[in-house]
């Protein structure tokens, strides 16, 4: 009954830790719908409002380095209730700055704790369960639920009355005077971006409350936290090592084994988070503007797919962990994904269809990859404050760079080149994963380490 009690507690604890990533889906989509209503509170234009999603991901970039030299030093609990604290107070903070300095700081801040949550998130969801597959993926949801929930929440708080703006005011949007540049970036920008609110006032708009409610759910999050901290700031948690357990930094070494390690890791998590930022991101302007010539609407909701494809098979792997290995479900999906992104690139430039599937495939393969590594590798190392930080400040640089390159490369050499990077990013990743797969197979073999 005891036993039964104490995994009941897990259960609800890690229901919580899945509330609490919704932070991170927040972070990453507040803007998006609400940027037209903060310009009409500040007055600024969308030039300027634009450098918000640099400060966004910058904080998030920084969070997650700061979050590898903080979790062995203090609590990892009271550091998430006071990140989910401080996070809920900038996002409801963000609407009320009157200067867009302020905002820049705020966003930051908010980008700030969206790093810290992630890591410290997953530092305990690490030490509460010896499987960590199933839990992994079952708090990765939770990225992809916030991401959901903000604009549905936003919406209702919106001044809706839009018309289009005239094609010189998008020139205000960019951040840069290349008129090279001016054609890709306005294809990537946000096509909230692209109408300008000409019967709204400031009056007219309450998306404060949006970031009111937001941060209250973030706040529950923060609260829960405090909570479990409260009740087991006494227990230690032991260190549970499996069979396969390896000491990559032998004695706390450096060695070139370790060094290629992170490194591969490091390629890896750039590509996979570049792998969905770049479908968010391109695969509307190839479906349009390539050789297919897919509506505009029809090619947003077969990038609606992609992301769907990726919860559902998170989900999904929740079950398939308890059965397969990390390891099996792993390899399994990143060979799909190489097939896919082959078949991609043979045949999306000719059929519809191909397009449809293998974005929905590429999304439901790729989907339990980024918490998937991080359980299997986890599994086997020592060091994992600092593993979780370096995944999660690759993702953010994945995140921030792999649009802007894209783009370039469409503006270079036509929206085919979607397709090559979408195909180089998968071969990268299943390369990656062979070179952690092989260190870890010939560390396990070293008992005395690689000098």
């Amino acid at each position: 009954m005891a036993e039964d009690t104490s995994r009941r507690s897990k259960l609800i604890e890690t229901l919580w830790l899945f509330w609490a990533f919704n932070h991170r889906g927040i972070q990453n989509s507040i803007l998006g719908p609400t940027i037209l209503d903060l310009q009409l509170l500040l007055k600024e234009d969308l030039r300027a409002l634009s450098y918000l999603f640099f400060a966004n991901g910058l904080g998030s970039m920084l969070g997650a380095l700061a979050a590898g030299f903080l979790a062995p030093r203090f609590n990892l609990r009271i550091q998430l209730c006071l990140s989910l604290m401080v996070g809920s107070a900038s996002l409801v903070a963000v609407p009320h700055v009157h200067y867009i300095v302020y905002m820049y700081t705020m966003v930051f801040i908010l980008g700030t704790t969206s790093g810290l949550v992630i890591t410290f998130a997953m530092l305990i969801c690490g030490k509460m369960w010896e499987k960590t597959g199933p839990a992994f993926q079952f708090v990765a949801c939770g990225m992809s639920t916030g991401a959901i929930i903000t604009p549905l929440i936003s919406k209702p708080f919106l001044c809706l009355n839009k018309t289009l703006a005239k094609d010189s005011y998008l020139t205000n949007v960019l951040p840069f005077n290349s008129s090279r540049m001016e054609s890709v970036l306005k294809s990537v920008s946000p096509l909230q971006l692209r109408s300008q609110n000409t019967m709204c006032t400031a009056d007219d708009t309450n998306v404060q409350w949006a970031f009111f409610v937001l941060g209250c759910c973030t706040l529950t999050a923060g609260l829960s936290q405090l909570y479990y901290w409260f009740v087991r700031r006494d227990e230690k948690q032991p260190e549970t090592k499996p069979p396969e357990y390896v000491e990559l930094d032998h004695y706390g070494q450096l060695t070139p084994a370790c060094v290629f390690f992170y490194i591969s890791l490091c390629v890896m998590y750039f590509s996979l988070s570049s792998l969905s930022a770049t479908f968010a991101s391109l695969l509307t302007i190839y479906g349009v503007t390539g050789p297919l010539h897919i509506a505009k609407g029809t090619m947003a909701t077969i990038t609606a797919l992609f992301f769907i494809g990726s919860l559902s098979s998170r989900f999904i792997s929740v079950f398939l962990t308890r059965v397969f290995t990390n390891y099996q479900v792993l390899i399994t999906h990143l060979s799909g994904l190489v097939v896919v992104g082959i078949v991609f690139v043979g045949l999306g430039n000719r059929y519809p269809l191909v397009v449809w599937l293998c974005s929905f495939s590429s999304g439901y393969l790729s989907g339990p990859v980024f918490p998937g590594v991080l359980a299997w590798v986890t599994e086997v190392l020592t060091v994992h404050s600092k593993i979780t930080s370096l995944c999660f400040l690759c993702s953010g640089a994945g995140i921030m760079l792999s649009p802007f390159v894209g783009g370039l490369l469409c503006h270079a050499f036509g929206a085919i080149s979607f397709l090559y990077l979408v195909l180089s990013m998968v071969i990268g990743m299943g390369l990656m994963f062979s070179s952690l797969t092989v260190i870890l197979k010939i560390q396990a073999l070293d008992h005395t380490g690689l000098s």
